[in-house]
């Protein structure tokens, strides 16, 4: 069988008839009794390896020492949301925890919405799986909950702002650091400031992987006014944030979640992000990534396959992990 037959979701995996066993670092072992390089790393989730022993550490010690409690504020989250607001670079930032990437973005577009009094959101890129997200049936139009998909092409955004002027009340996209010129994402930025509309860049698949918290300011030079984290942020645990500055994330402050104090994502997210910091991770994952991407354009070309890799290297790094090097 594919997958458990009690399970709904159809996830796939890369062996779908055998199941894990173990797993450390970069190898799992699976029921064949053969050791494998994962490659998915939880999409993307797992930056440290599995079960990274700094992180690992930090949560049974935390469970041990009975650290927090689902009920009530512990320091860990005062820590944490000083490190991630200090890494978006937003001023006076604040952040909202969350335990999806998902939910992270729709609390982004709800907040927007409430500090506009406008409702239609000029989208590109992937935000989640909810219905808030599907297609339109007419090009250039907003969907029945008020988005309209540009497909990052900035002469689209700017006939959206236009023909719906003053009614826009977000640019997001979730910006692609492989496929997309930063010229391409610097118009699509400028033109949120020309038009005097919000900007989000949503970084929940590449936030925290080549730099701490976004790239989009070291690429186009321009700040947005909300970030999403989750994928970087903690080593598998179920985690993500919304950052923005203070004024605006008080729309936020009824919009929770029931595992809200939940400590044990906190410590991990702690302890990943201190790990990364304290050992140039981000730089390592970077030169890995360089690595992997200019050994595949060398074995591709040697091998004749008719395929063009895009990738300079420092985002190949999804697939890569720093384990206990």
């Amino acid at each position: 069988m594919s997958k458990p037959e009690k399970i709904a979701s159809a996830v796939g995996v890369p062996v779908p008839n055998l199941r894990a066993l173990s797993a450390s670092g970069a190898v799992v072992k699976l029921s064949d009794g053969r050791d494998y390089i994962d490659l998915m790393n939880g999409k993307g989730n797992i930056t440290l390896g599995h079960h990274h022993p700094t992180v690992t550490e930090a949560i049974v010690a935390s469970l041990n020492n009975k650290l927090g409690s689902s009920t009530c504020w512990s320091e860990p989250f005062e820590d944490l949301a000083e490190i991630i607001v200090a890494d978006s670079g937003i001023s006076n930032g604040q952040v909202a925890f969350f335990s999806s990437g998902t939910e992270a973005c729709r609390t982004v577009v709800q907040c927007a919405r409430k500090i506009t009094g406008k409702k239609i959101i000029a989208s590109a890129g992937y935000h989640g799986w909810g219905d808030l997200w599907s297609s339109s049936s007419h090009f250039l139009q907003p969907n029945e909950n008020g988005i309209i998909d540009f497909y990052f092409i900035p002469e689209l955004l700017a006939d959206v702002l236009e023909n719906y002027h003053g009614e826009v009340a977000m640019v997001m996209i979730s910006p692609d650091y492989v496929h997309l010129k930063p010229e391409t994402l610097k118009k699509i930025a400028s033109l949120a400031r020309e038009y005097g509309v919000l900007f989000c860049s949503d970084e929940v698949k590449n936030g925290y992987r080549s730099v701490a918290g976004s790239a989009l300011s070291q690429v186009i030079g321009i700040q947005a006014d909300f970030y999403t984290f989750a994928k970087g942020l903690c080593n598998g645990q179920r985690l993500s944030c919304l950052v923005g500055s203070s004024d605006m994330m008080q729309k936020t402050k009824h919009m929770t979640y029931t595992a809200y104090f939940d400590t044990v994502p906190i410590v991990a997210a702690l302890a990943t992000l201190k790990y990364m910091h304290r050992e140039q991770g981000y730089k390592r994952l970077a030169t890995c990534g360089s690595i992997l991407a200019n050994t595949l354009c060398t074995l591709i070309t040697q091998v004749e396959l008719p395929i063009n890799n895009k990738s300079d290297g420092r985002w190949a790094i999804t697939t890569i992990y720093l384990c206990n090097a």
